[in-house]
């Protein structure tokens, strides 16, 4: 999971995803999600255009890359969710 906020929210995690990266090609951090941000896409390594779009896309339908498991966070509300994103981001 790129971020807290996703392994938290079992059921909003994507299929298919890259990190969002700068013009000069730095990953960008996502403040509020607490991790990396990221794009989500409409399909996953089949649809890559050349080779460096494949390497860049996570795609969880392959074996060893699954978004499963760690369901926890479920029994939260959203409420609940972002309370403790907010608290873990406290020093």
């Amino acid at each position: 999971m790129p971020t807290l906020a996703a392994l938290l929210g079992s059921r909003a995690r994507p299929a298919y995803w890259r990190l969002r990266r700068t013009a000069a090609g730095q990953c960008v951090y996502d403040r509020d999600a607490l991790g990396w941000a990221y794009e989500i896409l409409a399909e996953g390594k089949s649809a890559a255009m050349s080779w460096d779009e494949r390497n860049r896309t996570y795609d969880t339908s392959g074996k060893g890359y699954g978004n499963g498991g760690h369901t926890f966070g479920a029994r939260l509300s959203a409420a609940e969710r972002c309370a403790l994103l907010e608290y873990l981001k406290t020093p």
